[in-house]
């Protein structure tokens, strides 16, 4: 049976915000010699406490355990990569893809026009970068203010690591700086040749399909460009080895992504899960194909403006005998929320509504799907998540085909800089601290969701 164990998603509790909701963002910290291929499992048959989740929040559907509910598995030959083609054909796609959205927020896609040599030649480098001697990768170790580099995955859960680790790519002169720190003596051009194939074609891909997703709305589409013109995006490879005790794990607790859409390419191993009408879905990989889901930016209906957000100092509490500073979150339209300030830290209270928020992109579409990964204990499952992210330094506003008296605004402005630095302590909801007033219910609780730690 799907493992309806979502506790993350109703639980209440306290969500806190890091010190860098205010700051430039701080950068993943390894402390210590920690690599998962060597410190996962202590005795060889057991996985090390670092690694284990509390019984009630383990995943009890396996990597494998498919059944007769999948997401749509959709054929986009006739983007061929351009929007030219047989107008039947087309508008065929824009349905499928549609339908997909609003029922799923993801969808696998075949015949995409993304080879399966290149697929198999930046599996390639997956692997050989990830099986590493340990002293090697961290010659390329996520530095501070760099969004490149290596580490582990940071959706964690309390004290528990995730069971994986990740190396992200900026499409700048990082790539080709790393590949000459890792392979001084190989050939890393062939490595910087896979990577800059792999990007365009995704990247290009990548573009289609959002156009597609846009037409699939019944609005103009011009409006949507400038959001995703000339844009980049990011590059993820993450590697989740084999657990001795994968029911105890998690390879990354369940979240959403911040960006327009995820693309992502995987080896036949199997572990994605998305969360669909309460209940989670393993996703069974198909040789090939790629999976597609939407993002938080995309699900709230690129609804944003270029504000500030003020943190203002109210007054001195205590609770529970620990001293705090209550503060406001201002948002440039005046609609605030409440914060507690405890050292570096902060305690946000916000309204728990899932309704509202599964139901937004171009005011009230699309949703950005939760999703995790889970490990087995025999196989090494990778994946390559590419990362569209929007157009940052402009003003971001709903489609006005999509707000009026029926389905307004459901908002308050944000930036997508403050949204990623919220969102490393928010992997789930984060939408919710941005709900506008009166688009809401006045009750408020305190939420707890999986924090995002760096």
């Amino acid at each position: 049976m799907p493992d309806r164990s979502l506790a993350s998603h109703s639980d209440v509790g306290v969500q806190r915000l890091p010190k860098s909701l205010h700051g430039s963002g701080a950068a993943l910290k390894l402390t210590g010699p920690w690599s998962l291929v060597n410190n996962c499992s202590s005795k060889g048959s057991t996985v090390s406490e670092k690694f284990v989740l509390p019984e009630h929040q383990r995943p009890t559907l396996k990597h494998d355990e498919y059944t007769d509910l999948e997401i749509p598995v959709i054929d986009v030959a006739a983007i061929n990569n351009s929007l030219e083609g047989d107008a039947t054909a087309k508008e065929a796609l824009v349905a499928q893809v549609r339908e997909a959205c609003l029922n799923w927020g993801c969808f696998q896609i075949v015949n995409h026009d993304i080879s399966e040599e290149l697929l198999s030649r930046i599996q390639y480098h997956v692997n050989r970068f990830f099986n590493l001697p340990f002293a090697e990768k961290m010659k390329v170790v996520k530095q501070d203010g760099s969004v490149a580099g290596y580490g582990h995955a940071t959706v964690k859960n309390g004290d528990v690591r995730p069971s994986s680790e990740r190396f992200f790519f900026a499409n700048d002169g990082s790539v080709a700086e790393n590949a000459q720190k890792l392979w001084s003596n190989w050939d890393e051009n062939d490595f910087i040749g896979s990577y800059s194939e792999y990007y365009e074609k995704v990247h290009q891909l990548s573009g289609s399909l959002i156009r597609i997703i846009v037409q699939g709305l019944e609005v103009d589409p011009v409006h949507f460009e400038k959001y995703w013109k000339n844009t980049s995006g990011l590059l993820l490879w993450n590697f989740y080895p084999a657990c001795p005790e994968p029911q105890k794990a998690i390879g990354i607790n369940a979240h959403t992504d911040f960006n327009l859409l995820t693309v992502l390419h995987e080896n036949n191993v199997g572990g994605l899960q998305i969360e669909k009408d309460g209940e989670w879905v393993a996703v069974r990989p198909r040789p090939g194909a790629l999976a597609v889901n939407i993002g938080d930016t995309l699900q709230a209906k690129i609804p944003w403006y270029i504000p500030k957000i003020e943190c203002r100092k109210v007054n001195d509490i205590t609770t529970n005998g620990v001293e705090f500073s209550e503060r406001e979150l201002v948002f440039q339209s005046g609609c605030n929320r409440r914060v507690h300030d405890s050292r570096a830290d902060y305690e946000v209270t916000v309204p728990l509504d899932r309704d509202v928020v599964d139901r937004v992109l171009t005011n009230a579409k699309y949703r950005s799907v939760p999703h995790r990964a889970v490990v087995n204990e025999t196989q090494t499952r990778i994946s390559v998540a590419y990362f569209h992210v929007p157009v940052q330094g402009i003003d971001i506003v709903p489609h006005p085909e999509l707000v009026d008296e029926h389905n307004p605004n459901k908002y308050e402005p944000f930036t997508i800089d403050t949204y990623t630095k919220i969102k490393q302590a928010q992997t789930l909801n984060t939408l919710e601290l941005f709900l506008r007033t009166d688009t809401r219910d006045n009750g408020v609780v305190t939420i707890e969701a999986q924090s995002h730690t760096t």
